[in-house]
């Protein structure tokens, strides 16, 4: 019911409320958004098979949500996820190329000189991104470039 005041006259009773029953149009804004179509956990890479599309009302949809399925398609939780629900862009990311405690080949080079050692990633890492690494022929933690393909270089 909406209600507005009316004035009539100076005084008491010169008030009066002018009252009408209106039905508001209902608008519907949706739109189809990826969710998880079943339990996942932290660490796990999201498939077409993890996917499917639901209608969800704009005012229902979390802020940040990733809207089309193409672009999670590829991408690791960062936390457990229920089924049913869409996945925010702060709960992804492209996964590491190299992953902490993985076996990587320690390029070393110098100028005039390459060397070659065996190491372990102490720390996830992405493609150019700086990583520490223990280079088990000495036994010390070094810092050393992703390469990518289980391969680290050192250049000084």
């Amino acid at each position: 019911m909406i209600c507005n005041i009316v004035k009539k006259g100076i005084g008491v009773g010169s008030v009066m409320f002018a009252c009408a029953t209106a039905t508001p149009a209902l608008a519907t804004n949706t739109v189809e958004v990826p969710v998880i179509n079943r339990a996942m956990e932290m660490g796990e890479i999201l498939g077409p098979q993890d996917l499917s599309v639901k209608t969800m009302e704009l005012s229902h949809l979390p802020r940040g949500a990733v809207l089309t399925t193409a672009d999670l398609l590829g991408l690791e939780l960062l936390r457990n996820m229920r089924a049913g629900y869409p996945v925010r862009a702060d709960q992804v990311r492209t996964p590491p190329e190299m992953r902490r405690g993985q076996t990587v080949l320690i390029e070393f080079k110098l100028p005039g000189i390459q060397l070659q050692a065996q190491g372990e990633a102490m720390e996830d890492g992405h493609k150019g991104q700086e990583i520490k690494v223990l280079n088990k022929a000495s036994n010390k933690v070094i810092t050393a470039s992703v390469d990518g393909d289980g391969k680290v270089t050192v250049t000084q």
